[in-house]
Parts: structure tokens; C-alpha cells; sequence
């Protein structure tokens, strides 16, 4: 890894554990064994240190659910596999959850930042108000879908990270679950 990685590495791991104002930047730059003047060399203050690691962590959920295996044949059979691949990002990354989790609702994030990285799962977004004007899902608004879909992988997620696990079956019936709140 290279120094700003480190930091940002050390940065998700000590917000997660702390919290935003329990994790100074020199707890960052000793947990990241970097000189503080380093990580003010990669980020301007805290707020860009924290706007960088939303934004990769973002970057990465989004590319974990276009990555999801589409087969174009059954609409919901695509829902259900980016449903999953949203799912099992979660679950195999528990710090950037947890983060992304915090930071959306915290102070810190700015209006524009969130929308700047809508860019990330815009596709996704696109996929879901394909299938409610083709009329496989409700007829409600996408955004509203959006964060009603969303909700539902977080949910299974929280469930996974406190449990331990969840079997495939479960994941299949959690999938199905969100199906069938949102088809039309």
C-alpha cells in the first residue's frame, strides 16, 4: 500500500472503532505510521481526509453492484443480482458498511458530495426506473425506490455483521424478500 492508502486504511478503521471525533489526525498518522505532515500532504484537513475515503468506499459499492451478472432475460432475476452483489459487498467489507453507514448521516457530509457520487450507482438507479416504466416495479418515484431497495440490503447486512453469518438460502429468500416489495 502505498502512503495514502495507508492513511485511509487507518482512517476507516479508527472512525469505525471511534468515531468521527474520537479519532484525531494524529491517531490517524500513528495508526498509519505516517508523519502528520504526510497525510496534510494527501488531504487538505479532516473533512477532505473523510470526503476521499466516502468517496472511494462509494466508488467500490458501486462497481460491486455493475459488476452483478445480468442475464437481460428476467428483470427480476437482474434485481435479485444486484440486490446480492450489493449485499455481499457489505458483508465481505464491513468497515467501509459501517463507514459509509456513519458518514451518510453525519454532519460531515456535504449535499454536493453525495451528489457527486451518485455517479457511482447512477446505472443502478437507471435500471430501477427502467423497470418501473416498463412496469415491473411500483409506480412510485425512483429516488424513493432507490432508498427503499437500499434499506433492505442494509438491513440484511446489519443482520449479517451481528449474527456472524447468513446461509445462501437466507440471502436467496432476503432477495426475494426485496422483490416483492417493489414489483409491481
Amino acid at each position: 500500500m502505498n502512503k495514502r492508502e495507508l492513511i485511509l486504511q487507518a482512517t476507516l478503521e479508527l472512525i469505525t472503532e471511534n468515531g468521527f471525533h474520537a479519532t484525531p489526525m494524529s491517531m490517524i498518522s500513528k495508526k498509519a505510521k505516517v508523519a502528520a505532515g504526510t497525510i496534510y500532504h494527501h488531504f487538505e484537513n479532516k473533512e477532505v481526509l473523510l470526503e476521499a475515503l466516502y468517496s472511494e468506499s462509494k466508488e467500490k459499492m458501486g462497481k460491486s453492484m455493475q459488476a452483478a451478472e445480468l442475464s437481460g432475460n428476467s428483470f427480476e432475476e437482474d434485481f435479485k443480482s444486484i440486490w446480492t452483489a450489493l449485499f455481499t459487498f457489505y458483508a465481505n467489507n464491513r468497515l467501509r458498511f459501517q463507514f459509509l453507514e456513519q458518514y451518510a448521516q453525519s454532519p460531515f457530509i456535504q449535499k454536493e458530495t453525495k451528489e457527486e457520487q451518485r455517479k457511482h450507482y447512477q446505472p443502478i438507479i437507471n435500471f430501477l426506473q427502467q423497470g418501473i416504466e416498463y412496469g415491473h416495479m411500483s409506480s412510485i418515484d425512483v429516488e424513493v425506490m432507490t432508498e427503499m431497495v437500499h434499506g433492505t440490503v442494509v438491513s440484511a447486512a446489519k443482520i449479517f455483521h451481528s449474527v456472524g453469518n447468513l446461509n445462501k438460502s437466507t440471502v436467496s429468500d432476503l432477495a426475494n424478500f426485496a422483490w416483492k416489495a417493489v414489483k409491481k
